[in-house]
């Protein structure tokens, strides 16, 4: 994004107090870092997400802005945004799957692992989502899987995907036969170390576990609310 620095001067003698005219696509251009919004998704989500972003960007309406109408402005761009792509038609489950986990981590859902890389945290959510859809609703395990990777190598180093993905066969081979809860407790337990030997030994804790852990009930509600 081009630093328009007339632009950022009259937003920052907005702050100050005054009222001026901006057009709102300067002020989406300048206020909306779409980079760091779209980081996160999938290619072909990011895609439709920067496309949307730059038809708000040519908007050439002149608004007068006080501090209060400029950050309702901003606000409602981005909530443009969001509901450009919630209404998003023919997503494939992958992508319906990635944007609820996207939605799940706008705030941090997990007590105590704020200090997990979001990567890590994603792929153990994401294990016990897609085991449960492809259980539920007959989806394609091998499509789903395949497109995961390909999103775990555009957004990694080269390489990592082939490590990513066998952390999430290994994980999801310990799933077998475990209710929801017991495998939203192995996910969760996941989060702090991926190796084989420790998943057998969250599987045996998983197997005798009484109540689910609260971090365990936030994950296991969320498939369940995904999947429907």
């Amino acid at each position: 994004m081009a630093i328009d620095y007339d632009v950022i001067m009259k937003i920052n003698r907005i702050a100050t107090g005054d009222e001026l005219e901006l057009e709102r696509g300067a002020v989406c251009e300048q206020m909306i870092d779409i980079e760091a919004y779209t980081r996160n998704m999938i290619d072909v989500r990011a895609d439709r997400a920067k496309a949307f972003y730059r038809t708000l960007t040519e908007d050439r309406t002149v608004v007068k802005y006080s501090l209060d109408s400029l950050n309702d402005e901003i606000e409602t761009m981005k909530k443009q945004i969001e509901e450009h792509l919630a209404g998003d038609e023919g997503e494939t489950a992958f992508e319906k799957m990635y944007s609820a986990i996207e939605k799940l981590f706008v705030s941090p859902p997990f007590e105590g692992l704020d200090s997990v890389p979001y990567g890590i945290c994603e792929l153990c959510v994401f294990s016990v989502l897609e085991y449960f859809a492809v259980r539920e609703k007959n989806y394609d395990h091998e499509d789903i899987r395949s497109k995961y990777k390909a999103s775990i190598a555009g957004r990694t180093e080269k390489g990592s995907a082939d490590y990513w993905i066998g952390i999430f066969d290994m994980l999801q081979e310990r799933f077998d036969s475990l209710s929801i809860n017991q495998c939203s407790q192995m996910a969760v337990a996941a989060m702090r170390a991926q190796n084989e030997e420790y998943f057998d030994a969250i599987r045996k804790n998983a197997e005798n576990m009484g109540e689910p852990s609260l971090n365990a009930r936030i994950l296991s509600d969320f498939v369940l609310k995904t999947i429907g």
